[in-house]
Protein backbone atom coordinates (compact mmCIF):
# COMPACT_ATOMS: atom_id res chain seq x y z
CA UNK A 1 0.00 0.00 0.00
CA UNK A 2 1.09 3.11 -0.45
CA UNK A 3 1.02 6.22 1.50
CA UNK A 4 -1.53 9.04 0.17
CA UNK A 5 -0.94 11.89 2.76
CA UNK A 6 1.27 14.24 0.26
CA UNK A 7 -0.60 13.46 -3.12
CA UNK A 8 -4.69 13.78 -1.63
CA UNK A 9 -3.63 16.65 0.44
CA UNK A 10 -3.36 18.27 -3.12
CA UNK A 11 -6.43 16.64 -4.34
CA UNK A 12 -8.97 19.14 -3.28
CA UNK A 13 -6.70 22.42 -4.36
CA UNK A 14 -8.01 21.74 -8.07
CA UNK A 15 -11.06 22.56 -7.11
CA UNK A 16 -12.01 24.57 -10.68
CA UNK A 17 -14.94 26.66 -10.40
CA UNK A 18 -16.03 26.57 -6.60
CA UNK A 19 -14.94 29.65 -4.63
CA UNK A 20 -16.05 27.74 -1.22
CA UNK A 21 -14.03 28.43 2.51
CA UNK A 22 -13.27 24.55 3.17
CA UNK A 23 -10.51 22.86 3.96
CA UNK A 24 -9.80 18.87 3.91
CA UNK A 25 -10.18 16.93 7.25
CA UNK A 26 -9.98 13.66 5.85
CA UNK A 27 -7.66 12.55 4.63
CA UNK A 28 -5.74 14.11 7.04
CA UNK A 29 -3.68 16.59 5.51
CA UNK A 30 -0.37 18.39 5.68
CA UNK A 31 -0.96 21.62 7.02
CA UNK A 32 1.40 25.03 6.65
CA UNK A 33 2.93 24.73 9.71
CA UNK A 34 0.36 22.71 11.71
CA UNK A 35 -2.02 25.34 10.79
CA UNK A 36 -4.68 25.09 7.73
CA UNK A 37 -7.29 27.71 7.80
CA UNK A 38 -10.04 27.40 5.13
CA UNK A 39 -10.28 30.37 2.74
CA UNK A 40 -9.57 29.88 -1.14
CA UNK A 41 -6.39 29.63 -2.94
CA UNK A 42 -4.23 32.70 -3.44
CA UNK A 43 -5.38 34.36 -7.06
CA UNK A 44 -1.51 34.75 -7.72
CA UNK A 45 -1.09 30.71 -7.12
CA UNK A 46 1.25 31.61 -4.62
CA UNK A 47 -0.21 29.30 -2.07
CA UNK A 48 -0.95 25.96 -4.76
CA UNK A 49 -1.05 23.36 -3.80
CA UNK A 50 -2.35 23.01 -0.27
CA UNK A 51 -2.32 26.25 0.97
CA UNK A 52 1.58 25.87 1.37
CA UNK A 53 4.44 27.87 0.25
CA UNK A 54 7.47 26.49 -0.17
CA UNK A 55 9.23 24.60 2.64
CA UNK A 56 6.19 24.76 5.19
CA UNK A 57 4.71 20.64 4.91
CA UNK A 58 3.73 19.86 8.35
CA UNK A 59 3.33 15.57 7.80
CA UNK A 60 -0.41 14.73 9.89
CA UNK A 61 0.01 12.79 12.82
CA UNK A 62 -1.35 9.43 11.35
CA UNK A 63 -0.19 8.99 7.91
CA UNK A 64 -3.31 7.78 5.59
CA UNK A 65 -2.63 4.20 3.72
CA UNK A 66 -4.80 3.61 0.63
CA UNK A 67 -4.44 0.74 -1.74
CA UNK A 68 -4.78 1.00 -5.23
CA UNK A 69 -7.87 0.23 -6.29
CA UNK A 70 -9.51 0.93 -2.77
CA UNK A 71 -12.79 3.34 -2.51
CA UNK A 72 -12.26 6.32 -1.13
CA UNK A 73 -13.62 9.53 0.35
CA UNK A 74 -12.71 12.94 0.56
CA UNK A 75 -14.35 14.73 4.30
CA UNK A 76 -14.61 18.42 3.89
CA UNK A 77 -15.03 21.10 6.55
CA UNK A 78 -16.34 24.61 6.61
CA UNK A 79 -19.61 25.55 5.59
CA UNK A 80 -19.52 28.47 3.01
CA UNK A 81 -19.48 26.59 0.32
CA UNK A 82 -21.27 28.94 -1.68
CA UNK A 83 -23.68 26.77 -3.61
CA UNK A 84 -20.80 24.37 -4.87
CA UNK A 85 -19.38 24.48 -8.09
CA UNK A 86 -16.98 21.81 -9.75
CA UNK A 87 -14.36 19.79 -7.93
CA UNK A 88 -11.12 17.47 -9.58
CA UNK A 89 -9.17 14.92 -7.46
CA UNK A 90 -5.97 14.27 -8.54
CA UNK A 91 -3.08 12.83 -7.74
CA UNK A 92 0.60 13.35 -7.76
CA UNK A 93 4.29 11.15 -6.95
CA UNK A 94 5.75 13.97 -5.68
CA UNK A 95 6.10 13.85 -1.90
CA UNK A 96 5.95 17.24 -1.84
CA UNK A 97 3.76 19.16 -3.91
CA UNK A 98 4.73 22.18 -5.78
CA UNK A 99 3.22 24.29 -8.43
CA UNK A 100 5.71 22.54 -10.82
CA UNK A 101 4.02 19.39 -10.18
CA UNK A 102 2.45 16.94 -12.46
CA UNK A 103 -0.42 16.16 -11.61
CA UNK A 104 -3.02 13.09 -12.50
CA UNK A 105 -6.87 13.68 -12.37
CA UNK A 106 -8.31 10.53 -11.19
CA UNK A 107 -12.42 12.04 -10.53
CA UNK A 108 -14.27 15.02 -11.37
CA UNK A 109 -17.64 16.45 -9.78
CA UNK A 110 -19.20 18.88 -12.48
CA UNK A 111 -21.74 20.79 -10.41
CA UNK A 112 -22.71 21.01 -7.07
CA UNK A 113 -19.22 20.18 -5.32
CA UNK A 114 -19.50 20.41 -2.29
CA UNK A 115 -22.56 19.95 -0.87
CA UNK A 116 -24.76 18.27 -3.19
CA UNK A 117 -27.82 20.58 -4.45
CA UNK A 118 -27.45 22.71 -1.54
CA UNK A 119 -28.16 26.10 -2.51
CA UNK A 120 -26.15 28.90 -0.50
CA UNK A 121 -24.40 27.64 2.53
CA UNK A 122 -24.53 24.91 4.75
CA UNK A 123 -25.26 27.26 7.78
CA UNK A 124 -22.31 29.43 9.58
CA UNK A 125 -20.46 27.03 11.01
CA UNK A 126 -16.44 26.87 10.01
CA UNK A 127 -15.60 23.32 11.59
CA UNK A 128 -19.12 22.06 10.57
CA UNK A 129 -19.07 18.78 8.64
CA UNK A 130 -22.71 18.43 6.81
CA UNK A 131 -21.17 18.50 3.39
CA UNK A 132 -21.36 15.20 2.46
CA UNK A 133 -18.18 12.98 1.54
CA UNK A 134 -17.11 13.10 -2.15
CA UNK A 135 -15.99 9.65 -3.40
CA UNK A 136 -13.39 8.27 -5.55
CA UNK A 137 -10.92 5.31 -6.48
CA UNK A 138 -7.59 5.01 -5.88
CA UNK A 139 -6.89 3.99 -10.20
CA UNK A 140 -5.71 0.60 -9.95
CA UNK A 141 -2.44 1.32 -11.91
CA UNK A 142 -1.36 3.53 -9.16
CA UNK A 143 2.53 2.63 -8.04
CA UNK A 144 2.77 1.96 -5.01
CA UNK A 145 6.07 3.83 -3.29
Amino acid sequence: MRSYSSVLAAALALASSTNAHMKMSMPAPYTANGALENGPLAADGSDFPCKMTSGQYTPPATKNTMAAGSQQGIRLEGSAIHGGGSCQIALTKDLKPTKTSQWMVIHSVEGGCPGGSTTGNLGNDPTSTASPPIPYKIPDDFAAG
